[in-house]
């Protein structure tokens, strides 16, 4: 649905927000009546970035925005003078009504079905300095947000290793691969293996 170079821009389009008491209620996994689905992690500070799953199964990584004065209950993500509008109700909890720029309305359900590793979810700072954001899903790939030093970002795409029931998962491809390791008896800090056999580690904020 949308090329790389319009996917870059949507992830820096939107402005920032103030945090909302009742902003966490937006966050989950929505399933659009397009058929689309749309994973909105919770950031650093409150903030939110949308993983957008067409229904070709290309990712796109857009950055969403509270309406002045309607946080918490509206916000936007898309390009510049090409917005859409999410509606949500505290009322109706599960559902979100989405206006696109040219008028025509529909609706997200929300995904509630519980994450498995959900010990995972949240943000992790790396050693390295680049933090990431982790919604783990129930079975099967999941996404995580990459926030780089340099200030780009990336959705990278992670799967459980077998046998390790959620305390381990691995992202990357070939070479590349790398492993990430949950330890219960430290949960706030985990330990990453890169592919050159490096360490780092991530401590959740």
């Amino acid at each position: 649905m949308f090329s790389k170079r319009t996917a870059v821009i949507l992830a820096l389009a939107v402005s920032g927000f103030s945090a909302s008491a009742h902003s966490a209620n937006v966050y989950g996994v929505w399933t659009s009546t397009s058929g689309n689905r749309f994973e909105i992690p919770r950031g650093p500070e409150g903030t939110f970035d949308l993983i957008m799953k067409a229904t070709s199964g290309k990712l796109s990584l857009m950055r969403g925005g509270w309406v002045e004065g309607m946080e918490g209950t509206q916000f936007t993500y898309g390009t510049k003078g090409n917005l859409n509008t999410a509606t949500f109700s505290n009322d109706d909890p599960n559902r979100i009504r989405v206006v696109s720029p040219n008028g025509k309305a529909n609706f997200w359900t929300r995904d509630r079905r519980r994450s498995r590793g959900a010990m995972w979810a949240g943000n992790w700072k790396s050693t390295s300095g680049n933090v990431f954001t982790v919604s783990a899903r129930r079975g099967g790939p999941f996404n995580m947000i990459a926030t780089y030093t340099s200030g780009k970002k990336a959705v990278l795409r992670a799967r459980w290793v077998e046998g390790m029931e959620g305390t381990q998962f691995e992202y990357g491809q070939g070479k590349n691969l790398v492993t990430v390791t949950y330890n219960p008896e430290n949960p706030g800090r985990v330990r990453v293996l890169d592919a050159a056999g490096k360490v780092f580690w991530w401590s959740q904020f």
